[in-house]
């Protein structure tokens, strides 16, 4: 029993919760802090798989996985999501419960044997530089979220080219830039089509999604499948997630409108 409660407990740093986080945050709260988290989350993530490259440190035997654990990922990742909710949205409940998640996290972590304390520590210090750091800049910056995506994917494209050559395990660097190219590539199409139909705008959402599913199913047949069919997908995947999420963000207010009585919130 307590074990199983201890598996359970491995879901505060899990990236599919973690991901649901931050929908929720976009159809509940805002979508600026959701965005602007989930680009920070992508770009950490590139500097995490740099750094284990780097470092080289493997996880530990019992666990089965040939993968290297400093600093560690899912800590650095819970770490990041739940820290940028306490900078933005600067409630006492959101420390209270961004310090009690994060806790959470590190404590099944450790205790699962996927990484000792050093290595926690290392994921929950790089993440908090880098979501202090962001927080800071974006008080000064007060860019548009797809604009930080932009700047984010130049990051992201200068530290996959320069090292994945080198070093063929970080090949779903690929992934990452994809996936943040396909959400701002998005986002910026959405910008621009905002005069159209909202029946224009899910044709152009499905055209752009089935040019990549032609692109993926072309490298399959040419046997480059792989890694390039890998990126195309996350691409296909973070261009649906951004038209799709305008739609999501308005049901979001409509429900927030009919539970707080606020028309304020449509």
């Amino acid at each position: 029993m307590i074990s199983q409660l201890w598996n359970a407990t491995l879901i505060a740093s899990n990236p599919m919760f973690l991901q649901i986080m931050l929908i929720l945050c976009y159809a509940f709260y805002s979508k600026r802090i959701a965005l602007n988290t989930f680009y920070l989350l992508l770009l950490s993530m590139a500097i995490n798989a740099y750094l284990k490259e780097r470092w080289q440190i493997p996880l530990y035997p019992g666990t089965g996985e040939s993968k290297y654990a400093f600093p560690s990922g899912h800590m650095q990742a819970a770490t990041l999501v739940y820290l940028s909710f306490c900078l933005y949205i600067k409630r006492w409940w959101m420390w209270l419960l961004g310090t009690v998640m994060t806790v959470t996290a590190a404590l099944a972590i450790q205790h699962a044997g996927y990484h000792n304390w050093l290595e926690l520590w290392a994921g929950f210090c790089l993440a908090g530089i880098n979501a202090i750091t962001f927080w800071y800049i974006d008080k000064f910056l007060v860019l548009r979220p797809y604009q930080y995506g932009v700047l984010f994917c130049i990051a992201q494209f200068v530290i996959t080219v320069a090292y994945v050559p080198y070093a063929p395990r970080l090949l779903f660097l690929w992934d990452i830039l994809c996936l943040n190219l396909g959400v701002t590539m998005g986002f910026l199409l959405f910008n621009r089509a905002s005069h159209l139909d909202n029946t224009v705008r899910v044709l152009l959402m499905l055209f752009i999604i089935a040019c990549g599913a032609v692109i993926s199913h072309s490298a399959e047949k040419l046997a480059v499948s792989g890694p390039f069919e890998s990126a195309s997908q996350h691409f296909m995947f973070g261009t649906f997630f951004a038209f799709a999420a305008p739609f999501i963000e308005r049901r979001g207010r409509v429900i927030r409108m009919r539970y707080t009585h606020n028309e304020s919130a449509i």
